[in-house]
């Protein structure tokens, strides 16, 4: 939903030895010191032939969310799903800045010219993260902690290796491109479960029967021990999530090169990509639970996406002012879904694995339109039309036996679907865009203002239901979208240069499907954002520049999905915020550079998600996502 991030990399210099070294030190509000570096070399082997580009990062980035182990943990008033009071429970551990992050990374590109109009760049980029611990609070009691009735640490590891090779061969009038890519990610997480399982699981914790006989499911009474420790006592659930994905992808794509009135582009793009998905969460005393059966869940999930695609896009020129541009892109896709569930939480509520396979495939076309007028050289008007989509997939199978089976069904039935059977599966949606807008340059270029205006009909839009806790997507009918976007670049003077933009947004469901009301907001889309930066730049002689920049952004209000109260697909909002940040520099002819900067100047604390826990999904007690701290520190660089 918030689009896509493109980054594009320097490639080797084939004429120049050149190179870069960066160290930046700092320390955050609450957390700790901070340190990265980074450097790159360009060397040229044989001049205008062959070259070569290194870049190695690393970083440590201190953390500054605490996670708490306190004695006595307060069992929900309501069975699990609120929280009671942790601070007042003793402490028996405090592990300080648990979210702390370790970085390293490096790229190798190889560009070689064998002639002059070939060009062929291999490269390898390879990146690890590892964090002790989310960079999520408890938004019960909101303090910057996580609170657990036991000490399970929660680490994460994430690596990527991305391999590519692009050929670029140009001929008189066109050129031809292929980029063959394979990339392989590994992430693996681990989760403290204990209480947020313990009262949505069963609703209410069960009890010793006489004689040592096992436990009665569900039997517990007001009085009973604590739902965490003792004979009727969970005791730890930690659940590890692995995740381990690779693609292949090749598009061939030829690009006219010419002068003339028309300029097009089109290819051809092919894609495998696997992914196996394991879950486990494990209960330390099954007994607690009424069973002998230690696995909540083990899911496997391996899952095999292929796609295809032809696309095509023209530009004519009708006039020197007029230029209307036509595309399309056929696609074509097949998803396949395998679900291996075991453990009591699960669909059949044994240890004995259930399969079930999910199958979805489409194909289509998805066309585009764009007009442009160029009045003058000072004003642009435009207006586009055009379509997308995103494959369809596979749902875990939901419990069908027994107590959670039945709590399980009777939400799915309140979310409208028939008998309490929620699907297996989900199908593409597709998304229709309509824009208008304008460029315009005033006082001889001093300003520059875009806007624009935009509608989205979103069909068959795919969204989250939470019935239970148990994730279940679904299409949900139409969404409407409208907004409009303006954006300003003004040079006050010399040296003060002022940015602006703003973006107003309404996204709302336009019919009522299952859990979700015609009229409610779509998740994660805030209703207005916004920047303004102001920027300085003077030559203090000729040797030495100072440059200074002040940026405030503006994120509005959004929604998300949440469980709490056992009331399931609940809307919660998460609170506006703005965030400041301030750097001061001397750049020097000579190559070096020095600043200061402040990140999160007033020291803002927001609310970027209610992250879906991997044990299960939030209850009223949600690990709330946020920004880091106030961070100020110093950047020095040096370019040769």
């Amino acid at each position: 939903m918030g689009g896509t991030v493109k980054l594009v990399t320097n490639q080797p210099n084939l004429q120049a030895l050149g190179g870069s070294a960066q160290t930046v030190l700092s320390g955050t509000d609450g957390g700790g010191f901070n340190h990265a570096e980074n450097a790159a070399l360009n060397l040229p082997l044989v001049q205008d032939k062959l070259a070569l580009r290194i870049v190695v990062s690393q970083s440590d980035t201190s953390g500054w969310i605490d996670r708490i182990v306190v004695g006595d943990f307060p069992q929900s008033p309501d069975g699990g799903y609120t929280r009671g009071n942790v601070l007042a429970s003793p402490v028996v551990a405090d592990h300080k800045d648990v979210n702390s992050e370790a970085l390293q990374g490096g790229r190798v590109a190889l560009a070689w010219k064998p002639i002059d109009n070939l060009t062929i760049t291999p490269s390898i980029f390879y990146q690890r993260i590892t964090q002790d611990g989310e960079s999520a609070y408890d938004s019960v009691p909101g303090t910057l902690a996580h609170y657990q009735p036991f000490d399970v640490a929660e680490p994460y590891a994430d690596s990527v290796t991305i391999n590519s090779l692009t050929v670029n061969w140009k001929l008189d009038s066109v050129d031809l491109t292929s980029v063959s890519a394979y990339w392989r990610r590994d992430s693996s997480q681990t989760q403290d479960g204990s209480e947020n399982l313990q009262g949505p699981l069963v609703g209410l914790n069960p009890i010793p029967n006489p004689a040592g006989s096992p436990p009665t499911y569900g039997d517990c009474l007001p009085d009973a021990p604590s739902p965490f420790t003792g004979p009727c006592g969970t005791g730890p659930i930690p659940g590890t999530e692995i995740d381990r994905t690779t693609q292949f992808s090749e598009e061939l794509r030829a690009a006219s090169s010419g002068s003339g009135p028309l300029q097009w582009v089109g290819g051809v793009f092919y894609s495998q990509f696997r992914s196996d998905w394991d879950l486990f969460v494990d209960v330390t005393n099954p007994a607690a639970f009424g069973t002998t059966i230690h696995d909540i869940w083990t899911y496997l999930q391996p899952t095999h996406i292929r796609q295809e695609a032809v696309f095509g896009e023209g530009t004519y020129a009708f006039t020197d002012k007029f230029n209307v541009t036509v595309g399309a892109r056929w696609y074509d896709y097949e998803n396949h879904v395998s679900t291996s569930a075991a453990g009591f939480g699960s669909p059949n509520g044994t240890d004995t694995p259930l399969v079930v396979d999910v199958n979805q495939s489409n194909n289509g076309l998805n066309p585009k339109l764009g007009l442009s007028y160029q009045a003058d050289n000072d004003l642009l008007v435009f207006a586009n039309i055009s379509k997308g989509f995103r494959p369809g997939g596979g749902n875990q199978p939901l419990p069908t036996q027994g107590a959670i089976g039945a709590f399980v069904a009777s939400q799915v039935a309140a979310l409208g679907y028939a008998n309490g059977v929620a699907p297996l599966s989900y199908g593409s949606d597709a998304v229709w865009s309509y824009e208008i807008g304008e460029k315009t340059k005033l006082f001889g270029n001093k300003l520059r203002l875009n806007s624009s205006l935009y509608f989205e009909n979103w069909e068959r839009i795919q969204l989250e239901e939470l019935p239970a806790d148990y994730p279940l997507f679904d299409n949900a009918n139409t969404a409407h979208i409208y907004g409009g976007e303006v954006e300003l670049e003004a040079i006050l003077t010399n040296s003060w240069t002022l940015g602006a933009s703003v973006g107003l947004t309404h996204a709302v469901l336009a019919e009522t499907s299952h859990g979700f009301q015609a009229g409610d907001r779509l998740p994660s889309v805030p209703s207005a954002t916004g920047n303004v930066n102001l920027n300085y730049h003077r030559p203090l002689n000729d040797r030495y520049k100072l440059t200074a920049r002040l940026d405030t952004t503006y994120t509005g209000s959004r929604v998300d999905l949440t469980f709490p109260g056992g009331v399931p697909d609940t809307q919660s909002p998460l609170a506006a915020y703005t965030l400041t940040n301030l750097r001061v520099g001397l750049n020097a002819e000579a190559g070096w550079q020095v600043a200061l900067f402040a990140n999160n100047v007033t020291n803002k604390r927001a609310q970027l998600e209610n992250i879906a826990e991997i044990t299960f999904a939030n209850s009223a007690f949600n690990r709330v996502e946020t920004n880091q701290p106030r961070t100020i520190g110093v950047d020095l660089g040096f370019r040769f």
